[in-house]
């Protein structure tokens, strides 16, 4: 098979003009194209569409911290992370009880519960950084979880102090 006779669009190697099938020489200049025909390159496909940039609400990693700090597990529940939020106040409220059963001069329970909830109000705080920096909020989350982490906090705690007194552990 010749290049000439199987080549179905070509230019010419020295104009650079779209040469028919078939053709020994090109009409705009006259070159030979014995042998030198090459084809020319597919056309590009289109570039994709770019997506529109998704922005979710405003989420501020402060507040996360501040709540964090305010409340256990209160910076969970206004990263949309409710139930791991939930587990946060159940164990600090324990860690709390603990500290208080050893009485107040007890010094490693309650260092132990401060650092569990300056540990969780820290992971709160990068949890936010990170749900800032990928646009924001998409789900849930929010001030309005952080009063209904502090309705289920103070229910939680109260139900442990009800079961406790009738329990004659408290008086």
């Amino acid at each position: 098979m010749s290049q000439t006779a199987t080549v179905s669009a070509s230019r010419c190697p020295q104009c650079n003009l779209p040469v028919p099938p078939g053709q020994r020489f090109c009409a705009a200049c006259g070159t030979s194209l014995a042998g030198v025909l090459r084809p020319t390159p597919p056309p590009l496909p289109p570039a994709p569409p770019v997506p529109p940039q998704m922005t979710g609400r405003t989420h501020r990693s402060w507040l996360a911290l501040v709540a964090g700090l305010a409340l256990p597990g209160a910076g969970q529940a206004y990263n949309g992370k409710v139930f791991r939020g939930f587990l946060v106040a159940v164990v600090a409220t324990l860690l709390a009880l603990w500290a208080t059963w050893h009485g107040a001069v007890s010094v490693i329970p309650g260092g132990i519960a401060l650092g569990w909830q300056l540990l969780m109000a820290g992971l709160a705080w990068m949890s936010a950084r990170a749900i800032a920096g990928g646009g924001g909020r998409f789900g849930k989350g929010g001030l309005l979880w952080v009063i209904l982490q502090f309705w289920l906090v103070a229910n939680f705690a109260v139900l442990l102090l009800i079961g406790l007194t009738l329990r004659g552990v408290l008086q």
